[in-house]
């Protein structure tokens, strides 16, 4: 057996001994992160030019990547069992009304 087929091996170990997958709490952990990138952002930039704001190209790229990622995190957790999103349904609502409100504010 090669040093990769080990790996591979110690990689499906958790699911082969009954170990449940985390994965859901984990893409909902890093959606609110890329959340609170957005909202970060958005500071930053009423702070440094005032309420009368005008967000660069770059600005606007990374606000449109992280809703990106964040819409991609909620259509994944979306399609999750009925018993996984029970774990997770508060944090899910709470992120998708958070992308909503994104979203209004970018629509204008």
């Amino acid at each position: 057996m090669s040093n990769n087929d080990s790996l591979i091996l110690r990689i499906f170990a958790p699911f082969a001994l009954g170990v449940p997958s985390r994965r859901h709490f984990v893409v909902l952990r890093r959606a609110k992160a890329h959340y609170q990138d957005v909202v970060q952002l958005g500071k930053d930039v009423v702070a440094r030019q005032g309420p009368d704001f005008v967000l660069t190209d770059s600005e606007k790229g990374l606000i449109s990547d992280k809703l990106f990622l964040i819409e991609q995190a909620i259509d994944e957790l979306d399609k999750l069992t009925a018993a996984r999103k029970a774990e997770i349904a508060t944090g899910l609502q709470s992120l998708k009304d958070d992308f909503e409100f994104v979203q209004s504010i970018l629509r204008g």
